[in-house]
């Protein structure tokens, strides 16, 4: 309160204790040099007494010229007041809306609340205990469902009974005719989870620039199926969030910047960006140390530029369906590192980027390749370089794509356990498998089923007749060894 005064500058660390270090001005030093000119004052009556004492003519003349000089330093001097305060101050009372609400114990309505609660300002409070249910925490905090104004411009309550509001889960959820709302004086410092917090609401308006975010360790689905369309992230503090799931899942942010974000500590990423609709979406300098899941991360999305520059996937062991049914007209997939992904699964299944070249991929640890580029719209694909030695299952790794060349003669299928449909009604036109081997191979169900292929070439007459005689392979295609 002291530095709101208009006279009053200060500087102060954002802290539960708090170093005020202030320096007040006031504001007319004209009326506040008292002091100083009784002391100019004593210093001329002590000259002049000290001359007359000692009789000496010498100091007299100088009296007048004295006088002359500090009589401007008289007029104008200012006084300047240094207070220096060291104060242990309580944010906690310094901002936030506190509130005082009778807690509805009985007759809890299931689908409505899920703990003790009060309703404030059409704002529904419930407890928040630890997991042995003993101790209470806070609250979170909701907008009651059913509310038919379009704009809500209730103060939210910061601190209910004396505790703070740490969860904002559900916030807004399907709040559908909700079109903007009253953030502001918001205290979120102790919020730890704001899982769909704006998750299918229809708020076009939204400020964001207060909301602060640094405890938040859990931000999934965040956003999913909001109809906001420009937003302002940059200021979050994402430093202690884990999970990023879906959070903005089937959105439609027209162009979203979030390489402000720290995600040194977040563990998964699946179906971040999901059904995403937007012009462009920059994920630089993201350095992800921790990042373990991207299992769907752009399934389903139709942007039209991704920029992946210093986007760590370094540690990343899932990258299943990643790509899965995607539309992304310009990407560079050689930003992606790959080398301790495990699981490739449907990862370009049903994807309509027609050009995909993946020769920077390593792909030495992959276990799983299911259905990676099935159904997929793939024209163009380098594979070339694929490092297949630790892949167990391969099943309708190549179904229904429609590409009609395809370099696979350096696969190494020793430990592939399932083929079921590898081929089934692809439009390869060869397929060279003279690298192939089946020694562990389990399920080999209808590998080239309907497929469109009319050469063959197998590494020896075993495998020859063995692909010959497949199930259901078509009477136009013949394997032959490569000689």
């Amino acid at each position: 309160e002291v530095a709101k005064d208009k006279y009053v500058s200060g500087i102060y660390k954002y802290n539960e204790k708090v170093d005020l270090v202030l320096t007040n001005k006031f504001e007319n030093p004209k009326t506040n040099n008292n002091l100083l000119i009784m002391m100019y004052l004593l210093l001329i009556i002590l000259i002049i007494t000290v001359a007359v004492l000692m009789n000496n003519n010498k100091y007299k003349k100088f009296i007048p010229i004295f006088i002359l000089l500090i009589l401007p330093f008289i007029v104008n001097a200012e006084c300047k007041q240094i207070i220096e305060i060291e104060a242990n101050i309580d944010i906690k009372d310094t901002y936030g809306k506190k509130c005082t609400g009778e807690i509805i114990r009985d007759n809890i309505i299931p689908d409505l609340y899920r703990a003790p609660y009060t309703i404030i300002d059409n704002y529904v409070y419930e407890e928040i205990r630890d997991d042995d249910n003993n101790n209470l925490l806070g609250f979170r905090v909701k907008l009651e469902d059913f509310i038919q104004d379009q704009k809500v411009d209730y103060e939210i309550c910061s601190y209910i009974n004396g505790l703070p509001i740490i969860s904002t889960e559900g916030m807004f959820y399907n709040n559908s005719n909700i079109e903007s709302i009253n953030l502001n004086n918001f205290d979120t410092r102790n919020v730890t989870n704001m899982e769909h917090m704006f998750s299918h609401s229809s708020i076009n308006t939204l400020d964001l620039s207060d909301l602060d975010t640094s405890n938040v360790t859990n931000m999934n689905y965040m956003f999913s199926g909001s109809e906001i369309n420009n937003i302002d992230v940059n200021n979050f503090n994402t430093s202690k969030v884990q999970k990023m799931d879906g959070m903005f899942y089937n959105s439609k942010i027209n162009d979203l910047e979030i390489s402000n974000f720290d995600t040194n500590n977040v563990e998964t990423m699946k179906a971040m960006f999901s059904n995403f609709e937007g012009d462009k979406l920059t994920l630089k300098n993201m350095n992800n140390e921790k990042l373990k899941d991207i299992n769907g991360f752009f399934a389903n999305s139709n942007i039209n530029e991704v920029i992946l520059d210093n986007f760590n996937t370094e540690n990343v062991e899932n990258m299943g369906s990643m790509f899965s049914s995607a539309n992304i007209k310009k990407i560079d997939f050689s930003k992606l590192n790959t080398t301790n992904v495990i699981d490739m699964s449907g990862m370009f299944e049903r994807t309509v980027i027609e050009k995909v070249n993946l020769s920077s991929f390593d792909t030495s640890n992959v276990e799983n390749m299911q259905s990676m580029f099935s159904e997929s719209e793939i024209k163009e694909l380098d594979i070339s370089n694929f490092n297949t030695s630790k892949v167990t299952t391969m099943n309708g790794m190549f179904y229904k794509t429609i590409m009609e060349e395809l370099n696979i003669s350096s696969f190494n299928t020793k430990n592939v356990k399932d083929m079921d449909f590898i081929f089934a009604y692809s439009k390869i036109k060869t397929l060279d498998l003279s690298s192939f081997e089946l020694d562990s191979i389990e399920q080999s169900n209808r590998m080239f089923f309907n497929a469109e292929a009319t050469t063959g070439y197998a590494k020896n007459q075993t495998l020859a007749d063995y692909f010959n005689n497949n199930d259901r392979k078509p009477a136009s295609l013949t394997f032959t060894v490569k000689q």
